[in-house]
């Protein structure tokens, strides 16, 4: 069987695929640790630090809900704890790609002087919010 005779069409999608296969993982620059994640203060841990271990995965755990002392949340609950945080919240993640520095300081400054005119504090970004954001993104579909 000759090589001539072979379907030897490459498409784009197949170039695609084959050069994301074989490309090596790039290791993230140890510079700014602190600019590649959110990380959580340890006072701040959780019903999933106490439960998890390494014969046990948050899939598992997130399968009943009813057996962690873990209130869900639901966008309804956080938005009535405060909804102008949430309306915040709401702009960065549609904003966060294509926003400027200066912009998000102007909303972040919005909301501080919202605080200070209404003599509110701020949503306390404890625990609960923490086990609620790993809830949500281990069971969203």
């Amino acid at each position: 069987m000759s090589t001539n005779n072979l379907n030897t069409n490459n498409n784009a999608s197949q170039t695609l695929f084959r050069f994301t296969t074989t490309r090596n993982a790039e290791l993230s620059d140890p510079k700014n640790k602190e600019r590649r994640f959110i990380f959580r203060k340890d006072a701040q841990k959780g019903v999933f630090d106490a439960k998890l271990n390494s014969s046990t995965t948050l899939q598992k755990l997130c399968e009943t809900p009813s057996s962690l002392p873990l209130t869900v949340e639901t966008e309804q609950t956080l938005k009535a704890k405060d909804t102008v945080f949430y309306d915040l919240a709401v702009w960065v993640a549609r904003n966060k790609a294509t926003a400027t520095k200066e912009e998000f300081d102007a909303k972040i400054k919005e909301y501080k002087d919202y605080l200070v005119v209404t003599k509110k504090a701020m949503l306390a970004i404890d625990s609960g919010l923490w086990d609620n954001l790993v809830y949500q993104v281990t069971t969203q579909k």
